[in-house]
């Protein structure tokens, strides 16, 4: 059967919508399924859509994509020292960690070379020993020629705070290149996780961006409000707790799943707002998204989200109701949320 114009559009816009997110995140942990979520489609229809309009399957595309990633990091290292250009040598940072690349025999000036790099680079170790990977199959390469990865931890904080690369990050979301903002969006959301004090002087800067027109930086802005609650001495997250709500009520999947996951980072860091956070969780019950999937999605993230910060003891006799009659939605994986949190509840009163 033929697909009407509309249909055709909601499905490219859907699609769409997923490969900025893998965009985003393609160097974390991507499965099918959350993906599917994304596009509120079931995961059977995901990949046949997502192989139709991409012409590629999902797994291919996310593999293509972090080889031309890594490739580009190497490419394009701007180490000071050229370490990086040395065909036996190779030296790049990931993930928090300092990485060196040599062949065995050149292990112990690998690590001098390192330790100098870091130390003009403002990189200070977290701990002296460095982890040791082997990238060759000892059964078919020579011990000479054997190659090895060391990678030394460091000190993330020390990092931003003598670079300020918290600044470059923040100045990067003014980029009009997505390859340039998006990154940095989701190295700001990787700070809050691990170190929220680190931004919580730009909390209004957030608060700004979460106001705005661009739907990606804004689901970025919510997650990382909602982490600077636990540094929030001041209390100015409180002000912010109306926001998130109006989040709930704009019809929007992808909105209102981040503003349910900052309601309850704020829940767990401000007890005292546990219950005015479930009634509005709660509240989602009756609101309506683009299709039913995508209230369905949102009926398993109040479920995950309630399991996160409520007390056995203290949940009340209403909230029990709703998590029972998500144990018959629709979905499978909603289903599956219910279920496990009313099995929590089972062991633990036990």
């Amino acid at each position: 059967m033929e697909q009407r114009p509309d249909t055709l559009n909601d499905y490219q816009q859907r699609i769409i919508n997923v490969l900025v997110y893998i965009d985003q995140h393609k160097s974390n942990p991507l499965t099918a399924e959350y993906l599917a979520n994304i596009a509120c489609f079931s995961p059977f229809h995901f990949h046949r859509l997502f192989h139709a309009f991409v012409r590629e399957s999902l797994y291919s595309y996310i593999k293509r994509l972090r080889l031309e990633q890594a490739a580009l990091q190497l490419q394009n290292s701007d180490l000071s020292d050229g370490l990086s250009r040395e065909k036996s040598y190779c030296l790049y940072w990931s993930n928090a960690n300092t990485t060196c690349r040599g062949n065995n025999d050149d292990e112990p000036a690998s690590i001098k070379k390192m330790e100098g790099h870091g130390a003009s680079n403002n990189r200070d170790r977290e701990n002296e020993t460095p982890r040791e990977i082997y990238m060759s199959d000892p059964t078919k390469v020579d011990q000479t020629k054997m190659e090895t990865v060391l990678r030394f931890k460091i000190i993330w904080e020390a990092v931003a705070l003598k670079t300020n690369v918290i600044g470059k990050y923040l100045s990067a979301l003014s980029s009009e290149k997505p390859t340039v903002k998006y990154p940095a969006a989701k190295k700001l959301v990787e700070i809050a996780e691990k170190n929220p004090e680190l931004l919580y002087p730009h909390l209004e800067f957030f608060v700004k961006l979460s106001k705005g027109e661009n739907n990606i930086l804004k689901w970025n802005a919510i997650e990382i409000i909602g982490r600077l609650s636990y540094v929030d001495k001041e209390n100015r997250v409180d002000g912010l707790l109306k926001n998130f709500v109006y989040f709930l009520k704009g019809e929007k999947l992808i909105t209102a799943n981040h503003s349910i996951s900052a309601l309850s980072h704020v829940a767990l860091a401000k007890p005292k707002y546990q219950k005015r956070i479930t009634k509005e969780l709660l509240k989602c019950e009756i609101y309506k998204y683009e299709t039913d999937e995508c209230h369905n999605i949102v009926m398993g993230k109040v479920v995950q989200a309630l399991g996160s910060y409520l007390k056995i003891p203290n949940i009340k006799a209403h909230v029990l109701e709703f998590v029972k009659r998500q144990v018959f939605n629709k979905r499978p994986a909603t289903r599956k949320k219910a279920k496990r949190f009313l099995a929590k509840i089972r062991v633990e009163t036990n």
